[in-house]
């Protein structure tokens, strides 16, 4: 996770996993570049953190 990104400042830490983006589940890097690339403005991360999932935007 690189300091300062969009990504540390929503909230995403180094060991997060998305699993999901937007209302669609991720499986691989390959799913979460292709599904990113067709949400809007506004991204929407479905994140399992510490045995936990939740949600996180990232601008």
């Amino acid at each position: 996770m690189r300091a300062g990104s969009d990504a540390a400042q929503a909230g995403l830490a180094t060991g997060d996993i998305v699993v999901g983006v937007g209302n669609y589940r991720v499986t691989s890097v390959r799913d979460m570049q292709r599904l990113a690339g067709m949400q809007p403005r506004v991204l929407t991360l479905v994140v399992a953190s510490h045995g936990n999932l939740h949600y996180v935007q990232i601008p």
